[in-house]
């Protein structure tokens, strides 16, 4: 039986006949309420689907129903499709430390597994055990659509991943290294690899302004790169932030719907990752 939460309903047809059922009320005064439908057996192997993205009242939507679970003795497995808050998982002077908190939330329930999706940390499995899972799947196909010849990694922190792809499809490698100017603003200082006449795609885990994407894809112009795409798994864009991205030397972009998407412009793709996500839940 798979619960999906409010966050995660995009992704609820692609299962149909395995859902779980509750009922959640939320009172004049944002108070909330919930209550379990469908009826569980003691140890029966449950998956609880959601995510972080907003409000924040996802959250309390979550533990509640995590608390409903464990009452009823359910054996709990738990996915995030997307963990927003391993963005603050290191510690700064008087600044609150979401990861820590939320993950310390979490260790009061029995959870049998954890799994997430893509997370953009690498320090978030010092307060939460779990398995991280990226869905090099659904990229493959496009690097043999588009004839990808170099997986280009826009910062160190998405190296693994691109890493990772480019041995799966036998494809180069590049990293470009940046520094941060400024809280939306980066500056390419150097790229390690060549992409000159060569098709490439970019990967990144998130996608929230695209101010990184572009900031390669322009880089990678300059360096002679004869076409540029683009994959994210999580897409935090908006529609202007979209139409900016595909003005730029970057002419196609993917991202899959692990976050809501409503953006219908040309060239800006959608994955629909549910079917990933079947035999993610399968595995567990």
């Amino acid at each position: 039986m798979i619960f999906f939460t409010s966050s995660t309903k995009q992704l609820e047809k692609t299962f149909r006949d395995e859902l779980g059922e509750y009922q959640l009320i939320i009172f004049n005064d944002h108070e909330i309420f919930l209550k379990l439908i469908s009826q569980i057996k003691k140890d029966e192997e449950v998956t609880v689907v959601t995510a972080t993205n907003p409000p924040a009242s996802n959250l309390l939507e979550l533990f509640f129903l995590l608390n409903t679970l464990q009452n009823a003795h359910a054996k709990i497995n738990l996915i995030f499709t997307y963990f927003g808050y391993a963005r603050q998982d290191h510690p700064q002077a008087f600044v609150a430390q979401g990861a820590k908190v939320i993950c310390n939330c979490l260790k009061q329930f029995s959870l049998n597994k954890t799994i997430i999706i893509h997370p953009h940390s690498k320090h978030l499995h010092q307060f939460i055990s779990f398995t991280s899972y990226i869905p090099y799947e659904l990229y493959i196909p496009i690097i043999e659509e588009k004839n990808i010849e170099v997986i280009v990694a826009p910062d160190q922190g998405a190296h693994d991943a691109c890493k990772k792809l480019s041995t799966l499809t036998n494809t180069s490698l590049c990293t470009l290294n940046k520094k941060r100017i400024g809280i939306d603003q980066i500056k390419t200082i150097s790229l390690d690899g060549s992409v000159t006449n060569k098709n490439v795609l970019i990967l990144d885990d998130l996608i929230s302004t695209g101010s990184t994407i572009i900031n390669a894809a322009e880089n990678l112009k300059q360096h002679h790169a004869s076409k540029i795409y683009s994959a994210a798994t999580h897409s935090l864009l908006t529609q202007e932030h979209a139409e900016k991205i595909l003005k730029s030397p970057i002419q196609e972009l993917w991202v899959t719907n692990t976050i809501k998407q409503t953006i219908l412009i040309p060239h800006y793709h959608i994955i629909n990752i549910g079917p990933a996500l079947k035999n993610l839940i399968s595995m567990a």
